[in-house]
């Protein structure tokens, strides 16, 4: 994955890539954060 920034300021991930199941890291992450939409859910949640 390519992507830049600080806890301060936030981070990106850049380029248009599609969400591969190797991104192990990525869906690790996606599933502490919490969805804005809904509070029982999370962003892995919503990509699925």
């Amino acid at each position: 994955m390519d992507s830049s920034g600080n806890a301060v300021d936030g981070y990106i991930s850049r380029g248009e890539r599609e969400l591969e199941p190797y991104m192990e890291c990525l869906w690790y992450l996606f599933a502490m954060v919490p969805s804005l939409e809904e509070e029982e859910r999370t962003v892995l949640d919503e990509t699925r």
